[in-house]
């Protein structure tokens, strides 16, 4: 197997989607920056997003909280991470949430580097920076985490404690707690006749019951872990590819670097190896009861996520995240959406700099994108809440689906977000919203007053109001964030 240098592309494809190569379907807002090696994310309960991030050099490793309005809180700091064998740093990588507890799959790390021979990998000398690298962590907080003040570090000497088997224990400065343990080991690397040694690589995590399901990047497996006893086993392996261009060798890593629940069944994404052949990456489902695979969305190239979602009519959609639309030319990546397994592909947004996770808000239908090469998360606002108003003068946003009532206020300048179902009423061309907290109106008469809607919010039913005056609901400045 040859290995990408992360590196040389990262600077390839920035270069290129700065001359445009790549026009985005849609122009997605980006919500925030600043992020050190995004990986896979998730959007809370809350309505929060967490944040898996490598790091920038030997174990800062970092989970992170981002809210609504772009604000960024650390969590959890200096965790384990290593500059890997590919040149980039390897961390915390993939992501799972079980009632108060995150679990976090942590990368490969330096615990190899670059071979004698081109394309081949051997142990670090030096030895790797963490003794967590390739494992899974159980991080429990005492509070909901997207309620979290966050402000936890380890420091590198915790990371012994951690492998030990006992459970650390951090307290914040707001007297928050959490429990930090190890739930799976696995090992670092294994022998490997054709490239000297191959690292376990765990990169994105599902939860179905009490089982955890790996997609283990590196070792071209998936591992199911019980979160009641930590037992690892191989749920399944995955077959190289023939490689079917003139070049290269003569078969390729699947790379699963994606996993999803779908029913009774698991949906996991394939980058495959060099030299990234156009069209032969694919989505296959695995079988949670017996490991049998099958291909379920084919064609693809470098995919690296994938989203199950229901349509409001209840059928099933599958977005899809390609870290580049031709890894071997350093082309931005784009988002995939198909409506059936067969279905031919929409681009929802292309342009996308090394875009690595996938997240969406099931209510607005807002899908948020990790680009660890740029280290922002971007948003694409989503049609599920068909009404939206945004004040003339503070940008403040108020968006509800005339359906169901459901809504969502966002005012990033006095820092309110407020989720909630209120009634609708329709009176003539006049839609109305109104529960104890939220009171709006928008009129779209074909004359005079037309496409004009404002809306009242309080905090709490009877305290101070918040105003929205939205003179022309047309004029599309409603980012929906």
């Amino acid at each position: 197997m040859i290995r990408i240098n992360l590196v040389r592309f990262t600077l390839m494809i920035f270069l290129l989607s700065l001359l445009g190569v790549a026009a985005a379907a849609q122009n997605p807002s980006v919500l925030t920056g600043g992020l050190k090696g995004p990986g896979k994310i998730l959007f809370t309960d809350g309505g929060s997003l967490i944040v898996a991030e490598a790091g920038q050099g030997p174990n800062t490793g970092r989970i992170s909280l981002v809210d609504r309005c772009g604000n960024r809180t650390t969590l959890v700091d200096g965790l384990p991470a290593g500059v890997s064998s590919e040149g980039a740093t390897s961390g915390p990588s993939g992501l799972a949430l079980r009632g108060r507890t995150l679990f976090v799959s942590i990368g490969e790390g330096d615990a190899l580097v670059e071979g004698d021979a081109p394309g081949t990998a051997k142990p670090n000398p030096k030895g790797a920076s963490s003794p967590l690298l390739s494992s899974v962590l159980a991080i429990e907080f005492g509070t909901d985490v997207d309620r979290s003040a966050g402000g936890f570090a380890l420091a590198a000497a915790d990371h012994a404690t951690i492998k030990s088997g006992a459970s650390f224990n951090l307290r914040s400065a707001q007297n928050e707690t959490v429990a930090v343990k190890l739930l799976a080991d696995f090992p670092d690397f294994v022998p490997d006749p054709f490239i000297g040694s191959r690292a376990s690589n765990p990169f994105a995590l599902a939860i179905d019951g009490n089982q955890l399901y790996v997609a283990d990047a590196g070792g071209n497996l998936i591992r199911k872990v019980n979160l009641d006893t930590g037992v690892a086993e191989v749920l399944t392996g995955f077959a190289p590819l023939p490689n079917p261009l003139p070049f290269g060798p003569p078969v390729v890593d699947v790379v699963p670097d994606g996993i999803r629940v779908f029913g009774d069944k698991l949906l996991v994404t394939f980058l495959t190896g060099f030299p990234f052949a156009t069209g032969r990456a694919e989505i296959r489902s695995v079988e949670l009861a017996t490991g049998k695979q099958a291909t379920f969305i084919g064609g693809l190239t470098t995919a690296i996520d994938v989203l199950p979602v229901k349509t409001r009519l209840g059928a099933d959609q599958f977005y899809v995240l390609e870290i580049s639309s031709n890894l071997a030319q350093g082309t931005p990546g784009r988002l995939l959406r198909f409506d059936s397994p067969t279905a031919a592909p929409i681009v929802i947004a292309s342009g996308l700099i090394g875009a690595v996770g996938l997240a969406r808000d099931s209510k607005s239908g807002d899908v948020f994108i990790s680009e660890t090469f740029t280290g922002r998360i971007l948003q694409i606002t989503g049609n599920e809440y068909d009404v939206c108003l945004q004040d003339d003068n503070t940008g403040d946003t108020l968006r509800f689906n005339s359906l169901n009532g459901e809504y969502l206020f966002i005012s990033c300048k006095a820092g309110v977000v407020m989720t909630g179902r209120g009634k609708v009423n329709r009176e003539g061309c006049a839609t109305e919203l109104n529960d104890p907290f939220v009171a709006a109106v928008i009129d779209r008469c074909p004359i005079a007053p037309q496409n004009r809607g404002a809306a009242t919010i309080r905090r709490t039913p009877f305290g101070s109001a918040i105003f929205i005056n939205d003179s022309n609901t047309t004029d599309n400045t409603c980012t929906g964030r």
